[in-house]
């Protein structure tokens, strides 16, 4: 991480090869096997945003662009507010066609022109018109707009569900309210910005493609109608059909010949791919390493004692601003989304969940649920209640009896020869769960027998541990089983018998117990409750 913040920062390398050197280096050094550190070439998000951006390139060749060039040149000679509107308008469209820098060289060949005497002069219109690009560039869906969202997952899609990533339509809802108020500004207050000559020396000439014909326009068009549909109804498609989508217009529109293989295969292999690839890898390694985490509560935690949400917020958009004088737009964000990532995750759960590890499982556990929504309905804090549950963890019995030792053979807890003796002399084990472990606490020769030490060892621990024998009511006392649920309803009559004034619960054991044991076990659970003074 280190090494791509300062290749990143210095752009002594492209993105893209800091990226696979990233990918190259976790192999080295063990953090990853070959086959994930390069699983980013094919992911689904890498497939979908480098196939999109070949379908958008097609989309650029259209007659769209030399449209937008021939409504300038009619422009020529206007003046005042129209002029200015009519600039950003045709600049907004260009921007979903294509990168900042063409978009800018084409505005450029038009803005030259402009009065130099005038309000509108060429400085003042190139900087706003750059302000204008910035602003709204794949802002909307369509064109390279469309491949967006799926680029900004791949900077953090490692670390969190499929629900946290954005859909296609994300990225508009959250940028068109600052675009429009961005697009008023420098609508209303152009002439505040400083006029001066234009030095064009620099800037590259823009290659004059030709348009497309008729028909590979019309191909084009449907392809991108196709995939735009697909992306629209992706609840109905499924993730992966969707995803698919892109590729599928890139492969018809080779074999129909708008594009060539050479033109394809230069864009599918280009550094904005090769980076999108390594990010996506580089987010699952912060997730499963515990480094994301690390990153998000060390920013926290310099930001001060449970930040509010606007606070977090203002200070990312202080530090992205500061960081895109030094770096591009996209190099910015492969920066800072892992980062705001981690952030958002540590924010949103530290201090509010609280794992409890008090070694209950069925329906013990039930109850320390229950204890926990009465601990928290009297205004007990998560970490009060946590430290509640795992301080009362021992106050809790489990005993089991069963009815095969095919189960206990099978996980090695008894010896295939056991089991055969312990069968044939019909031998009903009973386990006890006190704690974290399941062990043997005695061995009874029919299932009558069983019960009863399973009573006996109740008693004993109202007696013994709990010092509740003269008020066995205060005490939790409980039935599970597994699958045969008439006999578990026999056997919670008998334990109703001899505890008459106890509300006995039955429930299924957990099949992390169920798997050991086998079917038609049954069990009998006593635990403390919570102190009447709490």
């Amino acid at each position: 991480l280190a090494f791509m913040v300062v290749m990143l920062l210095t752009r002594i390398i492209p993105y893209g090869v800091t990226a696979m050197i990233c990918c190259v280096a976790f192999v080295l050094t063990g953090v990853c096997d070959l086959s994930t550190a390069f699983s980013g070439l094919s992911n689904s998000t890498t497939i979908m945003v480098a196939t999109m951006i070949v379908v958008a390139s097609a989309l650029g060749k259209t007659s769209l662009v030399h449209r937008l060039r021939g409504i300038m040149t009619n422009l020529q000679g206007k003046q005042g507010i129209f002029l200015v509107v009519a600039l950003y308008v045709i600049t907004i469209a260009l921007s979903q066609l294509m990168g900042q820098i063409a978009c800018l060289s084409i505005m450029l060949l038009f803005v030259q022109t402009l009065d130099e005497k005038s309000s509108i002069s060429p400085a003042r219109m190139l900087f706003a018109v750059a302000c204008i690009n910035t602003i709204w560039t794949s802002k909307i869906p369509i064109g390279m707009g469309a491949t967006m969202p799926g680029t900004i997952n791949s900077f953090y899609q490692g670390m969190v569900g499929p629900e946290d990533l954005l859909a296609i339509t994300d990225y508009f809802k959250a940028g068109i309210l600052p675009a429009i108020v961005g697009t008023l500004y420098c609508i209303l207050c152009y002439k505040l910005i400083p006029s001066g000559k234009i030095d064009n020396s620099q800037v590259k000439d823009v290659k004059e493609t030709e348009a497309l014909s008729r028909r590979d326009e019309i191909i084009t068009f449907l392809v991108f109608f196709l995939v735009m549909g697909g992306f629209m109804f992706s609840n109905q498609l499924g993730s992966d059909v969707t995803n698919v989508l892109p590729a599928a217009g890139v492969l018809i529109l080779i074999l129909t010949k708008v594009l060539s293989v050479k033109e394809a295969v230069s864009t599918l292999t280009s550094d904005m791919v090769w980076m999108i690839a390594g990010m996506t890898v580089m987010s699952s390694v912060l997730g499963s390493t515990g480094v994301g985490d690390l990153i998000g509560n060390t920013v926290l935690n310099i930001l001060g004692s449970n930040p509010s949400g606007l606070f977090v917020s203002i200070v990312f958009c202080v530090v992205t601003t500061i960081l895109t004088n030094f770096l591009s737009n996209m190099g910015t964000m492969a920066l800072m989304c892992p980062i705001a990532a981690a952030t958002a995750l540590a924010e949103e759960y530290g201090g509010r969940v609280h794992v409890v590890d008090n070694q209950r499982i069925s329906v013990t556990l039930r109850q320390s649920a229950e204890e926990a929504k009465i601990l928290a309905d009297k205004g007990w804090d998560g970490k009060q209640i946590k430290d509640y549950l795992e301080k009362t963890k021992k106050d809790s019995s489990i005993y089991i009896t069963l009815e095969t030792l095919k189960y206990l053979k099978k996980g090695g807890r008894i010896t295939p020869a056991a089991a055969a003796l312990g069968t044939l002399l019909k031998l009903k084990p009973v386990l006890q769960i006190q704690g974290e472990k399941l062990d043997a606490y005695a061995k009874c020769r029919t299932l009558k027998a069983a019960k009863t030490t399973m009573l006996d060892a109740v008693a004993s621990d109202l007696k013994n541990r709990f010092h509740m024998e003269d008020h066995p009511e205060d005490v939790r006392i409980d039935i599970a089983y597994t699958c045969d649920l008439e006999a578990a309803a026999a056997w919670r009559d008998e334990v109703q018998q001899v505890y008459p004034k106890n509300k006995i619960v039955m429930d299924p054991l957990s099949l992390s117990v169920s798997c050991h044991i086998g079917p038609g076990a049954i069990a009998v659970t006593c635990t403390k409750t919570l102190p009447k003074d709490i």
